[in-house]
């Protein structure tokens, strides 16, 4: 071998070693920084899924009801609960379950006036945490 071959060869890998080196390992993440984030996430999730309800209100669906019209849209309370699980692999270490109800409620107006809840629904919705992130 060529000793400008050799000594570029030499170069390279110890530029690679040093430059993984300066790279942290990548560490399992916490549980509590990834139950915080997840908590967090939750929050923010709910928080489109209420503006979804808003939409909803404004555009209630219209069913045929006996001798008048039934609106109905869905709602979500602001209760929520969150759990975290080890799944014991390196790439997604934990999944997320939200836990919500889904309300119907129906109304006898298009305004939304006299509305009641006429079914409601526990909903459990599971995310993974992957690269650091809560991910659908």
């Amino acid at each position: 071998m060529r000793r400008s071959t050799a000594v570029a060869l030499a170069l390279a890998c110890g530029f690679c070693s040093s430059a993984l080196a300066g790279e942290p390992a990548r560490a399992k993440p916490s549980r509590e920084r990834a139950a915080v984030a997840f908590d967090d996430f939750a929050r923010e999730f709910m928080a489109r899924v209420r503006s979804q309800e808003e939409r909803e209100r404004r555009q209630p669906k219209v069913a045929a009801g006996p001798g008048s019209a039934v609106f109905t849209y869905r709602g979500y309370g602001e209760q929520f609960r969150t759990e975290l699980r080890p799944t014991g692999q390196a790439a997604a270490p934990y999944v997320g379950l939200l836990h919500y109800t889904e309300h119907v409620y129906s109304c006898r107006d298009l305004e939304g006036g006299s509305c009641t809840v006429a079914d409601s629904v526990p909903v459990t919705e599971i995310f993974r945490y992957k690269g650091g992130r809560w991910v659908y």
